[in-house]
C-alpha cells in the first residue's frame, strides 16, 4: 500500500506481472539443476564405494602395485563427478542471474514506470521507494535459492526413503532348544544391490537335527555351503522351504549377551577398536576366575603377556593389532565367556599351528568351558575332531549327509568345478603376524590443531594466484556494477531542478534548464546498470566456480595419491571411518562452500570499502558513525569468534566417532555378530548417543550464530538510526541523504554477513587443511635404482643378519639369517604370532630394514625403487581381496593373457567359473577359498621367477591342498617358492624348512633331517593329528633321494 501511494498502482501491477514470470522460470529451471544434482550425488555413491574398496584391499593393492590402476579408477569416477557439478554449477549460474533479475526489475521498474508517467522524480520518492523495494528484493533474491536447496533436500530424501523400504530382516527361525533342519532350502539373502551376473547358492531339501550338548562339525569341499548352515541357524539366510528350529536371540532386545542363547565366532572374524578384555567380555559382568580361566583355554595367556599393555591393549580397527590366529582365539574367546548355551564357529583350527590347535581343541571346544553346551563347528580338520564329535554333516553337491562318529574324510572329492557360487564363506583367518601397538589415530597430524592461515593459503595455491586474480577482478567489477545504480539514482536526483512555487520537481536538464524530454537517458542508463549488474552476478558466480574446481581437483588428486602411498600400517590403523569422512564431508565443502564464502568475503570488503568511501565523500559524519560502528563490530567478533570456531571444529570432531561406529558395525560380519549376542538395541543405543552428541554440537553451534546475528542487527540497528539524525539535521541535500541511508542499510548488513563468514571459513578452511595434511604423509614410494630388465633372473634369495619391525615399535624379525637358491622350495612353520607373515613382508619392503639386508640374484633389494622390487615377486596373501568386476578383470589386470589361456587355468585349478561373472568387492559373493584359488590362478599366469604364498591354501579342504600343491609344483618347478603354513602337509616334502618362534629362526634344514631331532618342528610333527602319514612321507622322499 506504501508503495502504490508513492509510484502508484500501474507500475506496481506490471512489475508484479514481470516478476510472476521471471519466477516460473526461475522455477523450471531449478527443475533442471534437481536432476543434475541427482546425478551428483550417484557419482558420489560411485567415489564413495570405490574409495571404500580400495582401503579395504590397500593390502593387495601395494603387494600387486596396483596404486596407478586404482588412481585412475578414482579419478576418472572424479572427473565424471566434476562434469556433473559442472553442468550444475552452470544451472545455477542461471539461476542465480534470474534470481537477482527479478529482484532488479522490482527495483527498477517501479521508478520507471513512475518517472516515465509522472514526468517527475523526487529524491524523497525515488530513495523512499528503492529503501521499501530493498526489503522485497532480499527475499525474492533467496526465494530460488531457497527453491534449489528444498529440491536438493528432496532428493536426499528420496535416497532415504529408497533405503527405508528396503526390506527387513525376516525371523525365519522357530525358536526351540535344539538345531533341527526340517526338509529346509536355504540360499543366501537376496540382495537388491546385488551384482549382475551372480547366481544364488543354496542348499537343498536339508533334514537333519544337531544333539544338544554336543560337539558336532560340519565338512564339505571348497565352495560346498558350510557357512551357510552356520548363517541358515542364525537366521541369515533365505528360508526357502521347509523349517529350521533352533535358539535365537531377539535381537531387539534390551538384554545383555549372558541372556543370549546363541553366540557365534564368526568367519572373517569381527572385533572392535578397543581394548583385548572389552572384546572378550563383549557388554558381560567381569568375574575373574571365569575370564582367566577362558583366556587359558583359547591359549590367550602367553600372548597377553607379550602385549605391550597386556590385555588393556587396543586391538586396532578390526583387530589389526593381533594376528590372524590371535584374532580366532579372541573372539572364540569372546563366546566361551558368554553364558550362550548354543555356541557356533566357524573355520578356526586352519587358522592356528598344530601344537595351539591341539590346546584349543582339548581345552577350548572339549573343555570345561564347553561342558553342556552345543558346539556347531565348521572345519577342514575332520579326522582330528571326529573322533570326539557326536555328529558330521557332510556337504556336497548342495546336498547334505548327517552321520554320527562316522569318518568322512577319505571319501570326499576335493577338486570338482564349482558352478554356483556361495556368498558367505570369507575371508580365512589365518595367520597374520602380530604387529604389536601400532601408532594410534590420536597420535598423527591428521588430529591436531588445523591452522586457518595454513588451510587458507593451501586452498589458495592449490587455485593458483592467476586464477584468484580473476576471480577477484570480476568480484570487483560486479561489486562496482551493483552499487553504480544507487549512484546513478542520487545523480539523476540531483541533477533535478525542482520548482518550489508549484511544490513540485520538473524533469529538467542542469545545463539548458529545459525539460529533458521523459527522461529517458536516465531511465535507460538506470536498466542498463541494473541487467549488467545481474549479468556480473552470474560471472562472479562462474568465476568462482572455475577457480574452486581447479583447487578441488588438484587436491584430490593429492589425497588419492598420498593415500595409495602412504605406509601401510598407518592406513591398516587409523580409523576407516574418519580417512572416508575427509574424502566425504570434508571435500564437499572443498567443492562448493569454500570458494563462495572466499568470494562473499571479498565481495563484503569491496562493499564495505565502497561504502566507506561515498560516506566520507558525502558526509565526514557518515564516516564517523562507520569507524564507531566497525569498532563495536570488532569487539562482538573477538568474544564470538574464537567460541563459534571451537563450536564448530566440536561439531566437525562430534561426527568421527560417529562414521567410524558405523564403518565397524557395518564392517565385515559386525552385524551379524552383535545379532547373534543379542546386542543390537546396545548398539543402537550407542548410534543414538553419538548422534544426540553430534546433534548437540551443531544445536551449540546455532545458538552461538543466533546470538551474534542478534548484537550485530541491534548495532546495525544503531547506526541506521544515528545515519538518519544525521540526515535529518539538513547539512546534506535530499539525494545526497537518501543516498546515505541506503548506504546505512547495507554497511551494517555487509557487516553482520562478513563476521558470520569469517566464522563459517574458520571452519571451511580447516577441512582444507585437513586434506592439505594428508596430502603431507609420508610415501613407501622413496627413490631408488631401477631394476635391470631380466631380474631376478635365478631367483636366488640371500638374507643376511636382517632385523625389521614396525615403525617405533619393537623388532619383530630379529638377525634373520638364511639362503635360497635358485629353483628351491622353502617352507616356513611356526606357532602363531612368530613372524612368518612379516617375513614375507619385509620381502616386498612393506617392513623395511632396521638391520641387515635381503639380496635377490646378488642386488640388495633396498636399493632398488619400490615399485620393480614389488611387480618382480609375486606373492598370494593369506586373506586375499578381490576387487569389483569380472573374473576376467580380476585375473588379467595387465590385459596380457588371452580368455582360453584365463578358462584353462581356472579348469586347472577346478573352478567353473565364466570369466564374465561379476564380482562384488572384496570377492565377497564367493568363498574365502573360491577367491584363494582364483588369486592361485593369478599366479600361475605372472609366471614370474620368485613366488611367497602365504598361507594361500588354508581355506581349502585337505585333499584339495594336496592336489593343488601338485599343480603348483607342475607349474613353479623351474621357480624359487616360499610357502608360509599351518599345514605340515603342504610343506613336509619341501628342499628346506625354516622354522620361526619369537622373530627368530629356531631351525633350519631338510624336512626328514629337522623331523629325526628333539627340535620345535619335531615337536609340531608330534602334535599334528597326521602325524603318520607326515613320517611316512619323509621317510618316502629320503629314499628317492638316497
Amino acid at each position: 500500500m506504501a508503495l502504490a501511494q508513492l509510484i502508484g498502482w500501474q507500475a506496481i501491477t506490471l512489475t508484479i506481472i514481470c516478476i510472476i514470470v521471471t519466477t516460473a522460470l526461475n522455477f523450471k529451471i531449478s527443475a533442471t539443476y534437481s536432476k543434475s544434482y541427482h546425478g551428483l550425488m550417484k557419482y558420489r555413491d560411485q567415489r564413495s564405494n570405490l574409495l571404500s574398496e580400495a582401503l579395504q584391499g590397500i593390502r593387495d593393492i601395494r603387494l600387486g602395485v596396483f596404486e596407478s590402476q586404482w588412481e585412475n579408477r578414482l579419478l576418472d569416477i572424479r572427473r565424471g563427478e566434476m562434469d556433473q557439478m559442472r553442468r550444475s554449477s552452470v544451472t545455477m549460474c542461471i539461476v542465480v542471474v534470474l534470481a537477482n533479475i527479478c529482484p532488479l526489475i522490482l527495483g527498477i521498474l517501479p521508478i520507471a514506470l513512475y518517472s516515465y508517467r509522472a514526468g517527475r522524480l523526487t529524491a524523497s520518492i525515488a530513495f523512499t521507494s528503492l529503501g521499501l523495494l530493498q526489503k522485497l528484493q532480499a527475499d525474492l533474491a533467496v526465494l530460488p535459492l531457497t527453491w534449489s536447496y528444498l529440491l536438493e533436500c528432496w532428493a536426499s530424501c528420496e535416497r532415504l526413503e529408497a533405503f527405508l523400504k528396503l526390506p527387513e530382516k525376516q525371523d525365519a527361525i522357530v525358536p526351540s532348544e535344539s538345531v533341527v533342519f526340517k526338509d529346509a532350502t536355504v540360499s543366501w539373502p537376496s540382495n537388491p544391490f546385488a551384482v549382475a551376473g551372480s547366481s544364488t547358492f543354496s542348499l537343498n531339501n536339508l533334514s537333519l537335527q544337531f544333539p544338544r550338548g554336543k560337539l558336532s562339525i560340519i565338512a564339505g569341499g571348497t565352495g560346498s555351503g558350510k557357512n551357510l548352515v552356520l548363517n541358515a541357524i542364525l537366521g541369515e539366510a533365505d528360508v526357502v522351504s521347509g523349517s529350521i528350529h533352533a535358539p535365537c536371540s531377539n535381537g531387539q532386545a534390551t538384554t545383555l549377551p549372558t541372556s543370549s542363547p546363541v553366540a557365534v565366532v564368526s568367519q572373517p572374524t569381527w572385533l572392535e577398536r578397543t581394548s583385548l578384555m572389552e572384546n572378550i567380555l563383549f557388554g558381560c559382568s567381569y568375574y575373574p576366575a571365569r575370564y582367566l580361566d577362558v583366556v587359558k583355554a583359547c591359549a590367550l595367556d602367553t600372548d597377553v603377556r607379550n602385549l605391550p599393555n597386556g590385555d588393556a591393549t587396543d586391538v586396532g580397527p578390526k583387530g589389526t593389532s593381533l594376528s590372524g590366529g590371535q584374532r580366532w582365539r579372541v573372539c572364540l574367546a569372546r563366546a566361551l565367556y558368554s553364558k550362550a548355551s548354543t555356541i557356533l564357529i566357524g573355520d578356526i583350527l586352519s587358522a592356528i599351528d598344530s601344537s595351539v590347535r591341539k590346546h584349543v581343541l582339548e581345552h577350548a571346544l572339549l573343555g570345561q568351558l564347553a561342558q553342556g553346551r552345543t558346539l556347531i563347528m565348521v572345519t577342514h580338520h575332520v579326522a582330528m575332531c571326529q573322533p570326539f564329535a557326536s555328529f558330521v554333516m557332510h556337504l556336497s553337491n548342495r546336498q547334505a549327509l548327517g552321520t554320527k562318529t562316522e569318518k568322512l574324510e577319505t571319501g570326499m572329492k576335493p577338486v570338482q568345478p564349482v558352478t554356483a557360487v556361495e556368498g558367505a564363506e570369507t575371508q580365512s583367518g589365518s595367520d597374520k603376524d602380530s604387529v604389536g601397538n601400532l601408532p594410534t589415530a590420536s597420535g598423527t597430524t591428521a588430529h591436531q590443531q588445523k591452522s586457518t592461515l595454513g588451510g587458507l593459503a593451501e586452498y589458495l595455491r592449490q587455485g593458483s594466484l592467476y586464477s584468484w586474480s580473476c576471480t577477484i577482478i570480476v568480484i570487483l567489477v560486479s561489486e562496482a556494477v551493483t552499487h553504480s545504480g544507487a549512484w546513478w539514482l542520487k545523480h539523476w536526483t540531483d541533477d533535478l531542478a525542482i520548482d518550489y512555487e508549484h511544490g513540485t520537481a520538473a524533469l529538467v536538464d542542469d545545463r539548458s534548464r529545459k525539460p529533458h524530454g521523459s527522461g529517458m537517458y536516465y531511465i535507460g542508463i538506470y536498466i542498463l546498470v541494473s541487467i549488467a549488474s545481474a549479468l556480473m552476478l552470474g560471472f562472479k558466480y562462474f568465476a568462482l566456480y572455475n577457480v574452486s574446481h581447479k583447487a578441488s581437483q588438484k587436491m584430490f588428486r593429492g589425497m588419492v595419491r598420498s593415500i595409495l602411498q602412504a605406509p601401510l600400517h598407518w592406513i591398516e590403523t587409523y580409523p576407516r571411518g574418519d580417512i572416508l569422512k575427509r574424502f566425504s564431508s570434508d571435500f564437499i565443502v572443498v567443492d562448493m562452500r569454500i570458494a563462495s564464502n572466499i568470494g562473499a568475503e571479498i565481495e563484503l570488503t569491496a562493499r564495505l570499502v565502497f561504502v566507506m568511501t561515498t560516506g566520507m565523500l558525502i558526509s565526514p559524519y557518515t564516516c564517523v558513525c562507520a569507524v564507531g560502528l566497525l569498532a563495536a563490530y570488532w569487539r562482538v567478533s573477538q568474544y564470538c569468534m574464537p567460541i563459534a570456531q571451537q563450536l564448530q571444529q566440536l561439531n566437525s570432531t562430534q561426527l568421527s566417532p560417529l562414521y567410524s561406529q558405523l564403518h565397524s558395525t557395518l564392517a565385515s560380519n559386525g552385524l551379524l555378530v552383535i545379532r547373534a549376542f543379542g546386542r543390537s538395541a546396545d548398539y543402537i543405543l550407542h548410534m543414538d548417543a553419538l548422534i544426540d552428541d553430534s546433534s548437540r554440537a551443531a544445536w551449540y553451534d546455532c545458538l552461538c550464530s543466533r546470538w551474534m546475528e542478534l548484537r550485530v542487527g541491534i548495532l546495525g540497528v544503531v547506526f541506521e538510526a544515528m545515519i538518519a539524525l544525521g540526515a535529518a539535521s539538513g547539512r546534506i541535500n535530499s539525494g545526497s541523504a537518501g543516498f546515505a541511508l541506503i548506504v546505512a542499510r547495507q554497511f551494517s548488513a555487509s557487516m553482520s554477513l562478513l563476521i558470520k563468514k569469517a566464522v563459517v571459513i574458520q571452519n571451511d578452511v580447516n577441512a582444507a587443511h585437513r586434506i592439505a595434511e594428508y596430502n603431507e604423509l609420508p610415501s613407501e614410494f622413496r627413490a631408488g635404482c631401477e631394476a635391470p630388465d631380466n631380474w631376478p633372473r635365478t631367483g636366488t634369495i640371500v638374507v643376511e643378519n636382517f632385523s625389521t619391525g614396525y615403525p617405533s615399535l619393537p623388532l619383530v624379525l630379529k638377525n634373520i639369517d638364511f639362503v635360497v637358491h635358485s629353483g628351491q622350495r622353502v617352507g616356513i612353520v611356526g606357532r602363531t604370532g612368530a613372524g612368518k607373515s612379516s617375513l614375507s613382508l619385509a620381502l616386498f619392503r612393506i617392513l623395511e630394514s632396521r638391520q641387515g639386508r635381503i639380496m635377490v640374484d646378488g642386488i640388495d633389494i633396498s636399493t632398488l625403487r619400490l615399485g620393480d622390487v614389488r611387480q618382480r615377486i609375486f606373492i598370494v596373501p593369506q586373506d586375499p581381496f578381490l576387487f569389483s568386476g569380472t573374473v576376467r578383470s580380476n585375473l588379467n589386470m595387465s590385459g596380457d593373457h588371452s580368455d582360453k589361456t584365463l578358462i584353462e587355468t581356472l579348469r586347472e585349478l577346478g573352478l567353473d567359473f565364466p570369466l564374465s561373472m561379476s564380482l562384488a568387492s572384496g570377492g565377497s559373493n564367493i568363498s574365502q577359498g573360491q577367491r584363494q584359488l582364483i588369486c592361485l590362478a593369478r599366479a600361475i599366469l605372472s609366471k614370474l621367477r620368485i613366488l611367497v604364498l602365504d598361507e594361500a591354501t588354508s581355506a581349502v579342504d585337505m585333499a584339495t591342498d594336496t592336489i593343488l600343491q601338485q599343480i603348483l609344483r607342475k607349474a613353479f618347478s623351474q621357480c624359487t617358492v616360499i610357502v608360509i603354513s599351518h599345514r605340515l602337509s603342504t610343506v613336509i616334502d619341501f628342499d628346506e624348512l625354516l622354522v620361526l618362534d619369537g622373530g627368530r629362526i629356531v631351525e633350519r634344514g631338510r624336512p626328514i633331517d629337522l623331523s629325526r631331532q628333539s627340535g620345535p618342528l619335531r615337536e609340531l610333527l608330534e602334535y599334528s593329528v597326521d602325524r603318520l602319514e607326515l613320517f611316512m612321507r619323509l621317510e618316502r622322499k629320503d629314499e628317492r633321494l638316497l
